[in-house]
């Protein structure tokens, strides 16, 4: 078993997630044919409707228990995914 912990820093993480314009730049030199629209929508991401459930700070969890979920537009979620 172990103490979960941490869900307040994923918390103010989401509040303060967005792709910010040097890596929107960087990511049209890596893929420059890419539809302007993909980093349009990028540029606007909106974490405001991705709902995290998850444990109590300092509850004891056990092995192979999810310690969070993720719940939102999925494009959205696959981005934060990595981080969390």
């Amino acid at each position: 078993f172990t103490v979960f912990g941490g869900l307040s820093q994923v918390l103010a993480f989401l509040h303060t997630y967005r792709i910010t314009d040097t890596q929107l730049a960087y990511l049209k030199t890596l893929m420059p044919n890419a539809d302007e629209k993909f980093f349009a929508w990028l540029a606007a991401i909106d974490c405001s409707k991705v709902k995290v459930h998850g444990f109590k700070e300092g509850s004891i969890v056990f092995p192979r228990e999810p310690l969070l979920r993720v719940e939102g537009p999925i494009g959205i979620c696959q981005l934060l995914e990595t981080t969390l």
